[in-house]
């Protein structure tokens, strides 16, 4: 019996640690939900502010015919601290999201440090034991939310036909990829996000960032000069001079091979298969000009495909240091 008391007790005991260790973390159980917090510099570790802060969860762009009709949210947390003429937890002091750390490289003053509040710790101590994950949440300060697309880093420059140049600046700017309502596109993002106009926002690694339409790239085109002609000298076949890929003249999109890509040289259609290649193996592409031709609409599906290739753009965000 004194064995199964004393065993007892030691799992209350422990019990009871694990309730302290665990007392410092705020709880939000649903969207709408909110926590009595204080908020701790991430660079000094000294509390700057308590007050309530508010959960709001995310949710998904909404999608009508392939299309995004309205922006989604990222879950984030709004933070306000008391009115001192209502007592209201009402006076709005910044929106922020979760995440699991302060990159080594970047300004640290833009993140908190979170805990359950505690009137014991007064504004400008230094909080104890705040660097175990299980002691602290991390948090950023963002200033948009609200977005349209999913995007990715993108990396993938080059000088061949359908590649784009890389920029100068790519050693202080990152650049993404994404697809939005016309096609895909490669682009950077302005250095502070904004959420007056969700439709060129998007969503990168948990963050919302703006695209900075003046830094939209372009694909390089191919150049393309006739090659072969008929008996009455009209063009049958075009040849592009850089990368050599040969395309067919076609008298309707219905007639192009499947999987072809469809353009325009004036009143004339061509249509070709092209697969850039790298630049670092010399290869000038994969190309190959249609042999036979196959009625269908599925050649609608090269055109879409030139119209995407034509609109791509490159978006940069500027890095942290």
């Amino acid at each position: 019996m004194k064995k199964i008391i004393a065993t007892v007790l030691a799992m209350v005991m422990a019990l009871a640690l694990c309730t302290t260790a665990f007392a410092d973390l705020p709880l939000w159980t649903n969207n709408g939900s909110t926590a009595n917090v204080d908020l701790f510099d991430g660079q000094f570790n000294t509390k700057t502010a308590t007050g309530k802060m508010t959960f709001n969860a995310a949710v998904a762009p909404t999608v009508t015919d392939g299309k995004v009709t309205k922006e989604g949210t990222v879950a984030h947390y709004i933070f306000a601290t008391k009115n001192p003429n209502t007592e209201d937890y009402d006076v709005y002091q910044g929106t922020y999201i979760l995440v699991n750390s302060i990159p080594a490289n970047a300004d640290a003053s833009q993140y908190v440090l979170v805990k359950a509040a505690d009137e014991n710790v007064k504004v400008g101590d230094k909080a104890a034991n705040q660097s175990a994950a299980s002691q602290t949440l991390i948090m950023k300060k963002v200033t948009a939310v609200n977005y349209y697309y999913t995007a990715t880093e993108f990396t993938a420059w080059g000088d061949l036909c359908g590649q784009y140049k890389k920029p100068s600046n790519t050693d202080t700017v990152t650049y993404f990829s994404y697809t939005d309502n016309d096609g895909a596109k490669i682009a950077a993002a302005k250095a502070v996000a904004e959420n007056t106009v969700p439709s060129v926002n998007v969503l990168f690694n948990g963050e919302v960032l703006t695209i900075d339409t003046a830094t939209y790239q372009t694909a390089k085109q191919h150049s393309w000069a006739a090659s072969a002609w008929d008996k009455k000298g009209v063009a049958t076949e075009y040849t592009c001079a850089t990368c050599k890929t040969v395309a067919k003249v076609i008298n309707s999109p219905v007639n192009a091979p499947a999987g072809s890509t469809i353009e325009r040289i004036g009143n004339t259609l061509i249509a070709f298969t092209y697969t850039p290649g790298t630049a670092s193996s010399g290869n000038t592409g994969s190309a190959s000009s249609p042999k036979t031709f196959d009625a269908g609409i599925a050649m609608y599906v090269g055109m879409a495909l030139t119209s995407v290739a034509g609109s791509a753009v490159v978006i940069g965000k500027k890095k942290e240091f």
